[in-house]
């Protein structure tokens, strides 16, 4: 059992379940071989391929067909590379690899091209798609998976900016036109090579009925050189979508189990700290070997990191192997909890059988309360049903003092909010602590509303 659940985990890693072709992390590994066995007089063709306009697609048809769709593109477009690598990057990106001898790199896009654009039958309709393609070619434009993938999505890139169905590859002079969101990531890649532009900030978490505080929630923060700080609306999303995400966990798990340390070091309370975890980091089969070796070298028990998973993760189409990899990650001592909770289109059926602990009620019901009669019914509802499963709430955007009374009357037991703290970068944070350790002890050092 346990070798078959690692080679489940394995598969999860390695492969797109929606297509069977190798996902982004096993791309890379794929381009970094093919790179390092390249021989004299052969050249790596690529291309990434990027289905224009498949959100209106996903829209007439219906999720389960789009993902029908999805997964015949892949095989036709595996189909017609023999001896070559095809995946699936996310969403509707393709990647294919071939090594060669030819120099004929645009006849073989062109080929691509023709080859997809032959009409797909769908549910009694015939489909004709539209592509954008981005390409270049090894060693010319570059010997580095790294290096490749970045030109790679420049080529997409302007190939969109010039409108629908063209092809562009990779040239020196794009390296200089890229867009402000490459541009971006560029930075946020150096961010991360180099150190002393991320940082976490803290918000308190507080019991309803004292105030006490019984726990953090680290946020990610990017103060860059340039922009000042980046949202983090800004750049998660670029981060998802040009492979950043594992780095960007990785990084947030190892800050906050350091700082973690370092609070331990310093005497200060030791509280349960909570790091938001996606989608992407969540299939990408390095999560749980980060958080180990992270825990073993900070010195710091699972049971004090928390996960915090957005309900994207219930919605994503790798849904059904979430819960051997929460049962696992529970098993080792973390726990679980489904964040902004009502937003997405969470299914009650997953909340029975997800192996969760808490659920963070998100701000959007809260914000009206307690005069709103319907957010007042959902909350309680949510309480109620909570409750029942033997799970714990936590309400999240608590700003009033009436807020406050009413959760707790409600049997809600945890909020988190600007009434008692806004996220606080770790110096800050710490001299409120020690301010509060002159007249409390450490017990009641939640106790008091943080400005």
């Amino acid at each position: 059992m346990h070798k078959a659940r690692e080679q489940d985990l394995r598969r999860i890693g390695f492969e797109d379940p929606l297509t069977g072709l190798p996902n982004r992390r096993r791309l890379h590994d794929l381009m970094t071989s093919r790179l390092r066995h390249l021989r004299a007089g052969e050249s790596l063709d690529m291309a990434i391929i990027d289905i224009d306009g498949f959100k209106s697609v996903n829209d007439s048809l219906g999720v389960d067909q789009g993902d029908r769709l999805l997964a015949r593109f892949g095989q036709r477009l595996a189909g017609h590379v023999a001896g070559g690598v095809v995946g699936r990057l996310g969403g509707d990106e393709f990647l294919v690899i071939r090594t060669t001898t030819f120099d004929d790199h645009d006849k073989w896009v062109a080929g691509l091209r023709e080859h997809l654009g032959e009409p797909f039958e769908m549910d009694h309709r015939s489909l004709r798609l539209g592509l954008s393609i981005g390409s270049c070619r090894a060693p010319e434009d570059g010997n580095d998976s790294g290096v490749l993938f970045q030109r790679l999505e420049s080529a997409l890139y302007s190939a969109k900016r010039h409108g629908r169905n063209v092809s562009q590859r990779f040239r020196p002079a794009l390296d200089v036109q890229d867009t402000p969101q490459m541009a971006l990531v560029y930075s946020l890649r150096d961010a991360l090579a180099n150190g002393g532009q991320l940082e976490l900030h803290y918000q308190s978490q507080h019991r309803t009925r004292d105030g006490l505080v019984v726990g953090l929630e680290a946020l990610l923060r990017w103060r860059h050189p340039e922009h000042g700080i980046v949202s983090p609306g800004d750049f998660i999303p670029l981060a998802e979508r040009h492979g950043l995400m594992g780095m960007l966990g990785n990084w947030v798990i190892d800050e906050a189990l350091g700082q973690m340390a370092r609070w331990r070091e310093m005497g200060m309370p030791t509280l349960p700290v909570w790091i938001n975890i996606s989608a992407i980091q969540m299939f990408q089969g390095e999560l749980e070997s980060a958080l180990s070796s992270g825990l073993a070298r900070h010195g710091i028990a699972a049971a004090q990191l928390g996960l915090e998973l957005t309900e994207s993760v219930l919605l994503d189409e790798r849904a059904g192997d979430i819960v051997p990899r929460l049962e696992a990650l529970r098993d080792r001592g973390h726990r679980i909890a489904i964040d902004d909770f009502g937003t997405g289109y969470s299914s009650l059926s997953y909340l029975k059988r997800l192996p969760l602990d808490k659920i963070k009620l998100d701000r959007a019901f809260i914000r009206s309360l307690p005069d709103d009669p319907a957010d007042a019914a959902i909350v309680s509802a949510v309480l109620a049903m909570a409750h029942g499963l033997s799970l714990d709430v936590i309400a999240e955007g608590v700003e009033t003092q009436g807020q406050l009374d009413f959760l707790r009357d409600a049997g809600c037991r945890l909020v988190q909010g600007y009434f008692f703290a806004r996220p606080m970068a770790v110096g800050a944070l710490e001299e409120h602590w020690q301010s509060l350790a002159g007249q409390s002890s450490t017990a009641q050092l939640g106790a008091t509303p943080i400005a």
